[in-house]
């Protein structure tokens, strides 16, 4: 297992995975870093869902695109507290991804998952101490 330094802005990363806590409807982690540099708007725009599209981050995962947020080519928010590590790595290689990036979230075991997700490989991200500089 690979680890990644990244920037605010992007380039390469797709598909990357960063936590929210939806139960509480804030951001976490490498989430809640992006949300302090680009002034609240990622907690705003996943605050403003219904209630069955935050179920589905819990459940699965959600997409977001938006131009010059983080990822270039969009990134998706789950809730690393509610993973159940055979199902998440099922959806993963049904979309055909043999390599994915992973929030390095403190409240997430990364041992099952890696169990489950054989073959695909997994890069742990977090920000660089300059989170500015483009990766």
């Amino acid at each position: 297992m690979n680890k990644a330094k990244v920037g605010l802005h992007n380039k390469g990363l797709f598909p990357a995975f960063l936590d929210y806590n939806v139960a509480e409807l804030k951001c976490r982690g490498m989430s809640a870093k992006l949300d302090l540099f680009y002034y609240g708007g990622l907690n705003r725009v996943l605050s403003a869902l219904s209630a069955e599209e935050r179920r589905f981050i819990q459940e699965e995962w959600l997409f977001l695109r938006s131009t010059g947020f983080f990822e270039e080519d969009g990134f998706f928010v789950t809730d690393f507290n509610s993973i159940a590590p055979a199902k998440f790595a099922e959806k993963v290689k049904d979309a055909g991804f043999n390599k994915i990036y992973l929030e390095n979230a403190l409240n997430f075991d990364i041992k099952e998952l890696q169990d489950e997700l054989k073959g695909v490989e997994i890069v742990l991200m977090e920000f660089a101490d300059d989170p500015y500089r483009k990766s």
